[in-house]
């Protein structure tokens, strides 16, 4: 690379040197995931969720997840992931996640 590249790359950079990291979001937020559609539960999905876990725990939030079945609270406990992706604790009543009209 020539050296104006490297200068604007520089320049560009500076920018962010002394910016501020964006600001966690009040309160105690939640991404709610229905997972039903998620039947049968593999290690792909387990592992596609964990890395959702990561990327919302990493903006503030936390990640619960609704109508789990198929085996995936069995699969996530299995290989220790059950303390990290929460389910919700109220699906199991039929009307926890059914909109309100």
């Amino acid at each position: 690379m020539s050296n104006d590249v490297h200068d604007s790359w520089r320049r560009r950079d500076a920018g962010f040197a002394g910016a501020e990291p964006p600001a966690a979001p009040a309160g105690d937020e939640v991404v709610h995931l229905d997972v039903r559609w998620l039947v049968p539960a593999d290690l792909d999905a387990v592992d596609a969720l964990a890395r959702l876990q990561v990327a919302v725990s990493r903006r503030g939030r936390r990640l619960l997840l609704h109508r789990v079945n198929g085996g995936l609270a069995e699969l996530l406990d299995f290989v220790g992931l059950s303390d990290v992706v929460h389910e919700c604790p109220d699906c199991s009543s039929v009307d926890c996640c059914e909109p309100r009209a």
